[in-house]
């Protein structure tokens, strides 16, 4: 059997999981609310595995808000910009996911990230590393956001080969 999914009815050995904004008492609060100046832990994962796909998407009546984030070659979210979808694999020895609210008002966020629990680390897999940036919204987003916004951050630390910024 060749093609894409040829490995897909092959047993890997690893476990799948997910860190999600789920309301752990039942109901449907399923969100996560991040104070101005506040920084919210989305996952925290410390043994080693890939993370598979990040959805999130913010809370906010203005019609005008934006939602569709696209970043070249890769397209990050559906058309109709309602969320942002990341499916880049990202090899981890451990991985922590953060978003700092940097605007003058609340965010209400919600998120899911599924990842796979592999157990071992491969050696010829890279990490993918990223950096905070800025970006003033208060033009763009005159009601829901004030200041400025820092987009999600997250790390992949692999021992001696791995640096945060």
């Amino acid at each position: 059997m060749t093609g894409p999914l040829s490995n897909l009815p092959r047993l890997t050995g690893t476990r799948s999981a997910r860190a999600s904004s789920w309301d752990p008492t039942g109901g449907n609060d399923d969100r996560l609310t991040i104070a101005p100046g506040g920084t919210a832990g989305l996952a925290a994962v410390d043994e080693p595995g890939v993370v598979r796909h990040i959805w999130v998407t913010i809370a906010c009546d203005d019609e005008h808000y934006l939602r569709n984030f696209v970043s070249a070659p890769l397209q990050m979210s559906p058309q109709d910009g309602k969320a942002f979808n990341c499916w880049f694999p990202m090899p981890f020895d451990s991985a922590r996911i953060e978003v700092t609210n940097e605007c003058a008002t609340d965010v209400i966020l919600y998120y899911y990230v599924d990842y796979e629990l592999t157990g071992t680390s491969d050696p010829r897999a890279g990490r993918f590393h990223t950096a905070s940036t800025s970006r003033t919204c208060g033009r763009s987003v005159p009601r829901c956001s004030t200041g400025t916004a820092r987009a999600t951050t997250s790390r992949a630390q692999s021992g001696s080969r791995s640096r945060s910024r």
